[in-house]
């Protein structure tokens, strides 16, 4: 019974870190979207696509610089304040 309980417990575990894999996948697929974006020079495209990744993996702060980044260039400054400041505070 015991060892049915922790294969049980092992089993949950792992599927959670399955499920957690693949937000940070697609949030780095995004950002890579993103990143390519940016270095054409459409800088609002980049902007929209780093806060998708942001959103997707919140914890993960270059996301947050780099949407703050875009957004700055794209010349939506409001927005790169609050996420400059955001970034500071991660």
């Amino acid at each position: 019974m015991r060892s049915w309980l922790i294969t049980l417990a092992v089993a949950a575990l792992l599927a959670s870190n399955v499920a957690l894999a693949a937000p940070m996948k697609e949030a780095v697929a995004v950002a890579a979207a993103a990143e390519a974006a940016f270095k054409a020079g459409n800088f609002k495209l980049a902007f929209e696509k780093y806060l998708t990744a942001r959103q997707l993996d919140p914890g993960y702060p270059d996301f947050t610089y780099n949407a703050a980044r875009a957004a700055e260039r794209a010349g939506l400054l409001d927005q790169a304040a609050e996420l400059y400041q955001a970034y500071l505070d991660q």
